[in-house]
């Protein structure tokens, strides 16, 4: 296979790497068969062997009646030049045919894994040879991973499933067939191979032939980097202690945590949680701090590939606290939204961050700490200028609200930096229907825009219809035109200043005949079927709207060749955590996920002398082995009789709650949990939150 009609498989390794890691920054990837003569075929097979078999037809493809050619198909396998680069075909032929079902098992060379990958994509390219597989009942192509043990010994079991059994149409050229693998099917120090099954199906008839040639065969594997960069260093003033520093969390989920305490046996925590690539600002506030007292910290920094720390270090509070000063704004002077931080002592029952004119004396807005946890996110008017913010406090039995000093918070709105869309991701569900009507959801959008919209595009990125806006949780319907083909969505991000950044869904494609519009089937239950391939279609391999690949870093960078016709699924592996032995049910290798729509309030409450705050830990994405966990921290000397969870009217043995217990369709849930003191009445803490599937 030449290069200019090279169809890379690196197309699907992109799409996983950007589901899983959610545009990973720094990462090490390898690719499996080696050399790279068994991915590509160039010279001969590489090592690559097949095997056939044969059933069905009653006698004549396993009796005396079978006569190869004749009653049973003729087969013939090896490898092919094609223009100095080359495939692996697999052809058959018979006079007669008689419903015979024929098997070719293409296995490649061994290869041992060093390490579990965090994350991995398989791939492959395949034609039917000269549209010949017109004459054949059927055609399919399967792929899966073949576990031959610890070294190569065998009795590893039965690896894992690369590709599900796929229709194959006939083609001129090569097409793309692939998608992610769960790493958790993977086993460190263990030997594998790639078997690809070719199943030809003869129908009844004469002068039956067929043939499929394959390609482009890689399984890539990635792991990325823990956490570097650390940085960290201590701040006071009238809005308290706070530690702050930088981290770069390499695409990962990473919590950053400061311990700290009297002594270098800490005692007290505060964590955050990070994500993207490059350094990443932190600032973490410090509670129940004495007056002029030494202490001991430490800032760590953990994601699922390591962790990197700071030393030992110190700092003496202030010798006095101000729990009425005025708050600390964190931000880009380029975002309208800022995050406030000031201090609350325990009397406080209402905190309001209020944000004014220049001169204070108009109120613009008002922001609430609804939660009571000594923050709240704001967002400054449209327009560039200066604004004054302030933090107004009500404590119990006071007198009225007390205002603080104002801060000035200045939006550079001529500053001429875009959004970042660099770990944006567009998707369209379902990717291929009849329907019209489709749910365009968008994970990692910038936060300091102040215009979120999508727009349909045709294959030369021209507007089709009218823009859609983007709603506050994430998701919105749009509507394809009236005929069928592969259209795009486009989103555009504005910031306050004017700029804008684009980011483009893969094609989503419209099948004929087109069905009414109306709601969109819920994501990822569309029984529609994969489109058959059709060089004349907009996502021909001639096409713009192609995807661009990431390339192997072997071969160097390569065209797009053909129609990708892998659906795009979005969900996690099914164990997040390398050695995890949980496995929940799997839909095609992958678990169905879930994502918290908007923030989960953190309710408080005082239980018998003990001060309880209700909180959820969680990730952006919730699915497989990871939970929405919820924590109660209790503060006092006294401690809780009993405590009772429950999500709705269902008991709960444990604060975890797995994917499937969540709603997929975004609507409402509640947590409860009661409080049983030793002492006093019992007390009900709730709180509310919905959930939606990925």
């Amino acid at each position: 296979m030449t290069l200019g009609r090279a169809c890379r498989i690196v197309v699907t390794a992109a799409l996983t790497v950007l589901i899983g890691s959610g545009g990973a920054g720094a990462a090490a990837t390898g690719w499996e068969p080696h050399p790279q003569a068994a991915r590509t075929f160039t010279g001969g097979s590489a090592g690559w062997t097949a095997s056939v078999t044969q059933t069905g037809g009653g006698l004549t493809c396993s009796g005396l009646l079978h006569v190869p050619g004749v009653t049973c198909p003729a087969v013939s396998n090896g490898w092919q030049a094609d223009g100095g680069d080359g495939s692996l075909r697999a052809s058959l032929s018979t006079a007669v045919g008689l419903l015979a079902t024929t098997t070719v098992d293409w296995t490649s060379p061994s290869f041992t894994l060093a390490a579990r990958p965090d994350v991995a994509a398989f791939g492959l390219a395949l034609r039917g040879s000269g549209g010949s597989l017109i004459d054949l009942g059927g055609a399919s192509v399967a792929a899966d991973l073949v576990d031959l043990g610890s070294g190569g010994g065998g009795g590893g079991g039965a690896g894992a499933a690369l590709l599900a059994e796929t229709a194959v149409a006939p083609s001129a050229g090569f097409n793309v067939y692939g998608g992610p693998v769960a790493p958790a099917a993977l086993t460190a120090g263990h030997t594998y191979a790639v078997r690809v099954r070719m199943r030809f199906r003869t129908p009844l008839g004469v002068a039956v032939r067929g043939a499929l040639e394959l390609d482009d065969v890689a399984l890539q594997l990635t792991d990325l980097d823990p956490p570097t960069g650390l940085t960290a260093s201590v701040s006071a003033d009238t809005v308290g202690v706070r530690v702050g520093g930088s981290v770069d969390p390499h695409g990962q989920a990473t919590t950053v945590t400061v311990d700290y305490g009297p002594t270098s046996a800490y005692g007290a925590s505060t964590s955050v949680a990070l994500g993207g690539s490059g350094a990443q600002p932190f600032s973490l506030q410090l509670a129940g701090l004495r007056p002029a007292t030494a202490y001991r910290y430490r800032v760590s920094a953990v994601s699922p590939d390591g962790t990197v720390a700071t030393a030992d270090a110190g700092f003496v509070s202030p010798a006095e606290a101000a729990s009425d000063g005025a708050p600390m704004l964190v931000g880009s002077s380029a975002s309208r939204q800022r995050i406030a931080v000031f201090d609350l002592d325990a009397a406080v029952t209402q905190a309001l961050v209020e944000v004014r004119d220049a001169s204070g004396a108009a109120l613009l807005d008002s922001f609430p700490d609804a939660d009571l946890d000594g923050s709240a996110t704001i967002a400054l008017p449209a327009a560039g200028g200066t604004y004054r913010v302030r933090v107004v406090r009500t404590r119990a039995g006071a007198g009225g609200p007390i205002a603080s000093p104002f801060v000035d918070a200045v939006l550079d709105a001529a500053d001429a930096a875009a959004p970042d869309v660099s770990a944006t991701l567009v998707i369209v569900a379902p990717w291929s229907s009849a329907r019209r009507a489709r749910t365009v959801t968008v994970l990692g959008a910038p936060n300091d825009v102040v215009s979120r919209q999508l727009q349909v595009v045709d294959a030369a990125d021209g507007p089709l219809g009218a823009p859609v806006a983007l709603g506050t949780d994430g998701s919105a319907t749009v509507t394809l035109p009236d005929r069928a083909g592969s259209y795009r969505v486009r989103a555009t991000f504005r910031d306050a200043a004017g700029n804008a950044s684009v980011a483009r869904s893969l094609p989503a494609v419209l099948t004929g005949p087109v069905a009414p519009t109306g709601d969109p089937p819920p994501t990822g239950t569309s029984a529609d079927p994969p489109p058959a391939p059709d060089p004349s279609s907009p996502s021909s391999p001639s096409s713009p709207s192609s995807p661009t690949p990431i390339a192997d870093p072997s071969a160097g960078a390569l065209p797009i060749g053909a129609r990708t016709t892998y659906p795009l699924k979005v969900a996690v592996p099914c164990a997040i955590r390398p050695g995890s032995s949980v496995r929940p049910a799997r839909r095609d290798g992958l678990c169905p996920g879930r994502v918290v729509v908007g923030r989960i309030a953190a309710p408080r409450r005082t239980v018998g002398g003990v001060r309880v705050q209700l909180r959820a830990a969680r990730s952006s994405v919730i699915g497989g082995s990871e939970s929405l966990r919820f924590t109660l921290a209790q503060r006092g000397r006294a401690r809780l009789k009993r405590i009772e969870w429950k999500l709705g009217a269902r008991s709960l043995r444990a604060p975890s709650l797995r994917a499937a217990q969540l709603r997929a369709d975004g609507g409402e849930q509640t947590l409860s949990v009661r409080l049983v003191p030793r002492r006093g009445r019992a007390v009900t803490l709730r709180t509310t939150f919905r959930t939606r599937a990925v």
